[in-house]
């Protein structure tokens, strides 16, 4: 999640290389996959922009990074771990990685919440996830199928006033 503010602000306000409903879509898809939410996020953007060569090419480019780190990390963990207190360490970037988060949610939160039905949706999810300890894709399976059922009586109202107009 907390990659989601940096590919934000790269990819839509820096690159502009998809607009913000787009990265929302993205978000909302990625969430809903198993795996790294980061990958999901770059295979999306990357066929929307090149195709499946442009999926292959960002996912890459998302996971070879974070491997060519995990591998060094993993050579010298015991030689750190002698030396300094990881747990010290692991903390700060807990602390950090909230932060990250929580300006993502914020920045993300000004192009989303600007419907009151929208504010209720993320009210109850919060709820349903820090009070009633329900579970995230419990919750995110909820919410799809009930856009689901919102999207397809707004596609037959629109298709009713169509035929009117006709």
């Amino acid at each position: 999640m907390a990659m989601t503010g940096i590919l934000q602000r790269i990819v839509v306000e820096e690159r502009k290389l998809i607009s913000s409903e787009d990265m929302m879509k993205c978000i909302a898809l990625s969430q809903g996959m198993p795996g790294v939410m980061a990958i999901s996020m770059s295979t999306f953007i990357g066929r929307k922009k090149g195709g499946v060569k442009g999926a292959v090419a960002s996912s890459v480019g998302v996971i070879l990074p974070s491997l060519i780190v995990v591998i060094i990390l993993s050579i010298f963990l015991n030689k750190i771990e002698n030396i300094v207190n990881l747990e010290i360490v692991f903390t700060m970037l807990k602390a950090t990685v909230s932060a990250i988060v929580l300006n993502t949610a914020m920045n993300l939160g000004d192009k989303v919440l600007l419907k009151n039905w929208n504010i209720f949706v993320a009210g109850i999810s919060f709820l349903a996830m820090s009070i009633w300890k329900i579970n995230v894709i419990y919750i995110i399976v909820l919410s799809f199928v009930i856009g689901l059922i919102f999207a397809s009586i707004k596609n037959k109202d629109d298709s009713k006033d169509k035929e009117v107009k006709l």
